[in-house]
């Protein structure tokens, strides 16, 4: 399990992981499906305690948790998850069993980063332009 794509899954659910299951489930489960939003809690209740008692990484989670898009908190997150993941062993294991029970197909994380950056959840076919166009252009194909 890729430490950045375990971040990237969960930094969405995040504020509701942390409020808990309680009628999170419902809201969430709309929106990303049940099976999802169960593998996400099973994940947090056994990451929640680690997380707690792990010094540095509440304060790491709260910053992210209040600014979702930045890159620079998501990337303390990343750092401190591959620290607490290589300092137990037997926690990367339960996760990575729960990440491999999800189905990856109801699982897409995609994430663009940076000025100008495309994201895509599928196939993209033709061009995509990241640029501004100015004026009426006709495209030859060529840059």
């Amino acid at each position: 399990m890729d430490v950045t794509t375990f971040v990237a899954f969960l930094v969405p659910l995040l504020p509701y992981l942390a409020k808990g299951a309680a009628g999170a489930a419902e809201a969430v489960g709309k929106n990303i499906g049940s099976a999802v939003w169960d593998k996400a809690h099973a994940m947090w209740q056994a990451l929640h305690p680690k997380v707690n008692s792990t010094p540095g990484l509440q304060d790491v989670l709260a910053d992210v948790q209040q600014n979702p898009a930045d890159e620079a908190a998501r990337n303390a997150l990343v750092y401190h998850m591959g620290k607490l993941f290589k300092a137990d062993p037997a926690l990367k294991t339960t996760l990575e069993r729960l990440w491999q029970e999800t189905d990856q197909q109801a699982v897409r994380t995609v994430i663009a980063s940076g000025e100008r950056a495309v994201a895509a959840g599928g196939d993209v076919n033709g061009t995509v332009i990241t640029g501004t166009v100015v004026g009426n252009k006709e495209r030859t194909g060529r840059s």
